[in-house]
């Protein structure tokens, strides 16, 4: 496998199972909601806003149930936002959301397209499943519990996939 791409091995199987669930809580996710690709998505502050608070309720959630993250592409801490974080901390953050918008920022998310065909989106097994174990360690995970919600809707075609969407979650972060 290694002659076809990048091995890299680990002793933590849900330490990387949970990394990749962070990033794909919010890139898939947030990419459905608003209709727009990442770069067009992380070029607004109110989206890099939720998207640091949905990173931060997932990886609350990974230490809370004794998940050690692991590094993907990233080391996980990299983009986590303590709630009570100052000001320079939000900004610097801020700026690394923004620096990964413009990396990827042609990156389509795969639950917009399963939407965009009328199929079925995985967010029962992605903030679904982070919202049902946050339960079973009473942790709130708000921000993950109204994006499922949100992408319901979407599916069930009482609402649209557009950015104006992230208004009704910029007050829970």
């Amino acid at each position: 496998l290694q002659n076809v791409s990048p091995v890299h091995m680990s002793r933590n199987i849900r330490g990387v199972l949970w990394s990749k669930l962070a990033i794909n809580c919010v890139i898939t996710t947030l990419g459905a909601v608003t209709g727009q690709t990442l770069g067009q998505m992380l070029r607004q502050k109110n989206i890099r806003r939720v998207f640091l608070a949905v990173y931060r309720e997932v990886v609350d959630c990974a230490h809370r149930v004794g998940v050690k993250l692991e590094k993907i592409a990233a080391p996980p801490h990299l983009l986590y936002l303590r709630a009570d974080a100052g000001a320079a901390t939000r900004l610097y953050k801020d700026l690394l959301v923004v620096l990964v918008g413009l990396r990827y920022s042609r990156l389509r998310s795969s639950m917009l397209q399963s939407l965009e065909r009328g199929r079925p989106t995985e967010i029962d097994y992605l903030n679904g499943y982070v919202v049902r174990q946050a339960e079973k360690v009473g942790l709130d995970v708000p921000v993950n519990r109204a994006l499922v919600e949100l992408v319901k809707q979407i599916e069930a075609g009482e609402r649209q996939a557009e950015p104006a969407n992230i208004a009704d979650l910029v007050g829970l972060c």
